[in-house]
């Protein structure tokens, strides 16, 4: 019997593995996550804010070394239970391990693609802008900004102060205007630059008096200082 191919197998009818764009833009290197094939949530590409705000991302684990582990022993006792051999199978842990990681990585996760245009946000580089500071809100020009259109925002009253960049995804007219942003920060408070392969993001709902246009006026319209 040739158990590798058995191996292949037995992860594919009963887990589905998947490599989410997000987090290779997030962290700089792919991150592979999993879910049992009968647990599946099924969902239509490409993925946007809405299912970045809701927690279906992490509904799918993190493939780590245990996970590993796992995978391996479910299969040591799938081959005894259901195909009645266990022949040099737990003496080649190591081999079964990497050839579990190989099969993952290389044929059976499949890349989830994102909307265009937050990859496009992830692109865009936070700032560190000296010089400016916020202005009382009756001091501020209200900005005007369209949905999926890029801003900046400012929300801590420190110097240098760091802006991050964001789009609009959603307007709120109801009441007053209010704008949806989503948001991405990859520099720290302490003015250092974070590690190149970590890239917060987040989620606002701001005033037209608490974004900017430019990285100028996201500090002037500051969304932490009334």
């Amino acid at each position: 019997m040739e158990y590798k191919v058995e191996l292949n197998k037995f992860l594919a009818n009963r887990y589905v593995f998947k490599m989410f764009e997000i987090d290779l833009w997030s962290n700089g290197e792919p991150i592979y996550r999993y879910q049992k094939k009968k647990h599946q949530v099924a969902f239509t590409e490409p993925l946007g804010v809405d299912f970045l705000r809701s927690d279906d991302l992490y509904n799918w684990e993190v493939v780590t070394e245990r996970t590993i582990n796992y995978l391996f022993d479910e299969f040591v006792f799938y081959m005894m239970m259901v195909k009645r051999v266990n022949t040099g199978i737990k003496s080649k842990k190591k081999a079964y391990k990497e050839n579990i990681l190989t099969l993952i990585e290389m044929s059976l996760a499949q890349v989830v693609e994102f909307d265009s245009k937050i990859e496009s946000l992830f692109q865009k580089k936070s700032l560190q802008v000296k010089g400016i500071k916020p202005l009382p809100r009756v001091q501020r020009t209200e900005v005007e900004l369209n949905k999926w259109q890029f801003g900046h925002i400012h929300g801590q009253d420190r110097s240098p102060a760091i802006v991050d960049p964001c789009i609009v995804y959603s307007i709120d007219k109801t009441f007053k205007t209010r704008y949806d942003v989503m948001f991405v920060s990859n520099l720290s408070d302490t003015k250092k630059k974070r590690n190149s392969v970590s890239v917060e993001y987040g989620f606002l709902s701001v005033y037209p008096w608490e974004i900017g246009r430019t990285p100028t006026e996201a500090i002037n319209n500051s969304y932490a200082i009334n």
